[in-house]
């Protein structure tokens, strides 16, 4: 894993693609609870992330909410599962989430 002079970070395809084929790698990389707003899912609050696990590597933080995911929004568990789906077959990720009440943007290219 290294970070890109655009700021990226690149991550080899083939550790990538362990953690989209096995579920339960995913959930090595921290947790995910519902953020709501009149009972429609608006995105993910993540906790659990470790200094220095693949999720902190990658840019995401304890308390970051995911709110987009390649242009997606993040919303309920079907759009998730198909956002999961598409990821198996890209080359760059672009998630963005909210911080401290500001936008962040992450990126991750796949070589």
């Amino acid at each position: 894993m290294s970070v890109s002079p655009d700021g990226s970070v690149e991550l080899r395809r083939s550790v990538w693609d362990r953690y989209m084929s096995e579920p339960r790698k995913l959930g090595q990389l921290g947790h995910a609870s519902a953020v709501k707003d009149r009972g429609r899912v608006e995105g993910w609050r993540l906790s659990g992330i470790k200094r220095g696990s693949l999720g902190h590597s990658l840019g995401l933080r304890t308390g970051d909410i995911v709110v987009q995911v390649n242009g997606r929004r993040a919303g309920a568990v079907p759009t998730l599962l198909a956002i999961r789906k598409e990821l198996r077959r890209t080359d760059r990720v672009d998630v963005v989430v909210r911080r401290g009440g500001a936008t962040v943007r992450l990126s991750v290219r796949l070589s």
